[in-house]
């Protein structure tokens, strides 16, 4: 009898620890392809580069900067500046399907567009 319900308790434990992380994975909205505008809360700086090559559905990434619109395409390994991603600065990235935006642990967004 204890066995059972050690072994009851282990799957409601496994249940509910997968209901939390699928939940935590979902909960930012879904991007859509085309245009998105967004902005990052993050907890360290990564790269453009690394985040085409976290989210492959990426085809540009772009920011304007004193009037200037910096940009990487994901093309041929990337080409433009492998510009550094920033707090609370808005960028566009334009998908070629939906995509739940995979990012570093601790990375957050929001999409604008919403």
């Amino acid at each position: 009898m204890p066995n059972k319900l050690l072994l009851i308790f282990a799957i409601i434990l496994l249940f509910t620890l997968t209901l939390v992380i699928v939940s935590s994975t979902t909960d930012q909205s879904n991007m859509i392809p085309g245009k998105n505008h967004v902005m990052f809360n993050l907890t360290e700086p990564f790269y453009v580069k690394d985040l085409i090559k976290w989210n492959p559905q990426i085809s540009v990434v772009s920011f304007s900067k004193e009037n200037k619109t910096i940009g990487f395409v994901n093309l041929y390994n990337g080409v433009g500046d492998d510009f550094i991603i920033e707090n609370n600065q808005e960028y566009e990235i334009i998908l070629s399907k939906n995509i739940y935006l995979v990012l570093p642990p601790g990375t957050q967004y929001i999409n604008l567009e919403v």
